[in-house]
């Protein structure tokens, strides 16, 4: 079932005028209307259609008489659910299979097994394997060896069927000789917090992995390839979500060590990975596969559902609500500190159309760029909610939230927080500066205190965050 709103009384009533408490209900109904909609279970069901022999993906047809087994491989947030879809469209088809999620995915419906370690396959199992997120760990090390394994053993004449969403690179770490799983550790840690965007973080991850970066694809090499793609990438790249294990690489060994040193890392990264990124440049070991691989024909790379999805389904709730809604520059990449400053001037420019025209709602989505350096608690969309304060302040019947769809806002239980007027005043009220909970990085401790945080648990998606203000 999609994810509710845990705390949705608490944060109604928490709105100071009835017409704030009422914008609440709005945004956070809207919020779960927007889960729904990007549900992988559903989306899979709603794409993917057995009929006969024939399996219906989108705009292709496969033959299933044609293969002698089909196998199921991947790793991601949404890994339990693209499971149970799968099941429930191939049922006793499906040989075995192996997907990493992470350990707060909670096991479904259908006919899997969740495991704590990895374990050897029997036929017909597919193995959840509970592994680390956003930084690897060994029981992902170990699943992604037994991904891989599955994709050098298919042969011809059998599918492979992959099933990958956000957080698919922390999940599959499996690490290109000399660089360890704690190398790995190491520098995923460093780039996370030093402000690099996804983009240039996974730019680096493929050039230290033997699955990613295409690699996952030229194993399963001569096998037919379906890969189903729940998009946490603005644009839905396919080389970049989950660092692009099925699709071909356009960068190069040379592109990440210019990341490492775009962000001050070359020289505090650990000497295994510069060397092998040396390498690669020096030519002395194989780039990632590209786009003019022939191992690429057989291969299949379908995005099932991405933030698009669920902005159109967050800009129709708000529609149905009787909100004018404004989806122009709808997509937000960038520093955190730049994306705020062009929302807040959005912002200020409807609160003076409001006045004309009626209630009016902006909704964005995206990722941005957070540079940790304090040692506070909380996660980009808690950080990006406390920023939009010092913008909003005055504006009596705005109401600001930022979420992420996976219901988890970095380390925390948060899903993002809501901002409003009343909730500068309740800060004010209670002693809390937010310049102060800015500086140390704090938003969690910040919105908790006023019970601001928006908690819904683990939603099994990941289609991206959320940005949405309601003028009233």
């Amino acid at each position: 079932m999609p994810a509710k709103v845990s705390n949705i009384r608490q944060l109604i009533e928490n709105g100071a005028t009835r017409e704030i408490q009422q914008a609440r209900a709005t945004l956070l109904n809207a919020y779960e209307q927007t889960l729904a909609a990007a549900d992988p279970e559903r989306l899979i069901l709603e794409q993917l259609h057995l009929d006969g022999e024939l399996l219906r993906l989108q705009n292709q047809v496969f033959a299933l008489d044609r293969f002698r087994k089909i196998s199921v491989v991947g790793a991601g947030k949404a890994g339990a659910a693209m499971v149970s879809a799968l099941e429930n469209v191939l049922g006793s088809r499906i040989s075995n299979g192996y997907v990493n999620v992470t350990s707060a995915d909670p096991a479904r419906s259908g006919k899997f097994t969740l495991n704590d370690s990895p374990v050897c396959l029997s036929p017909g199992d597919i193995i959840l394997n509970h592994a680390g997120h956003p930084v690897p760990d060994a029981a992902g090390l170990a699943g992604a060896q037994a991904i891989i394994d599955i994709a050098a053993q298919a042969g011809e004449d059998e599918l492979l069927i992959c099933l990958l969403s956000g957080g698919g690179s922390s999940l599959l770490p499996l690490p290109r000789y000399p660089v360890s799983l704690a190398d790995k550790q190491q520098v995923t840690g460093q780039l996370l917090r030093s402000g690099a965007s996804i983009s240039e973080i996974n730019t680096v991850r493929k050039h230290i992995s033997a699955v990613k970066g295409g690699w996952l694809a030229k194993k399963a090499w001569p096998a037919t390839v379906i890969n189903l793609i729940l998009s946490d990438v603005p644009g839905d790249p396919l080389e970049f979500i989950a660092s692009g294990p099925t699709a071909p690489d356009s960068t190069t060994f040379a592109d990440a060590l210019a990341v490492l040193r775009r962000f001050e890392l070359y020289a505090s990264a650990p000497k295994a990975v510069i060397q092998l990124l040396e390498a690669g440049v020096d030519g002395r070991v194989d780039e990632t596969p590209t786009a003019d691989d022939p191992v690429f024909a057989r291969v299949f790379n379908r995005v099932i559902g991405n933030n698009l999805i669920a902005r159109q389904a967050m800009a129709g709730a708000l529609a149905a609500a009787g909100f004018q809604v404004d989806m122009a520059g709808s997509v937000c990449t960038g520093s955190l500190e730049s994306v705020v400053r062009d929302m807040a001037c959005q912002i200020r420019s409807l609160v003076v159309r409001r006045q004309a025209e009626g209630p009016f709602a902006v909704v964005a989505g995206g990722e941005v760029n957070l540079q940790v350096t304090g040692s506070g608690k909380g996660g980009r969309n808690q950080e990006m909610a406390l920023m939009m304060a010092s913008h909003l302040e005055g504006c009596e019947n705005t109401l600001f939230a930022a979420l992420s769809t996976d219901g988890i806002d970095g380390p925390t239980n948060a899903a993002g927080a809501l901002l409003d007027a009343g909730t500068l005043r309740r800060a004010r009220a209670a002693g809390l500066c937010p310049d102060d909970y800015l500086r140390r990085h704090d938003s969690w401790h910040f919105f908790s205190v006023l019970g601001d945080l928006v908690c819904t648990g683990y939603t099994g998606t990941n289609v991206n965050d959320l940005f949405v203000c309601l003028v009233i």
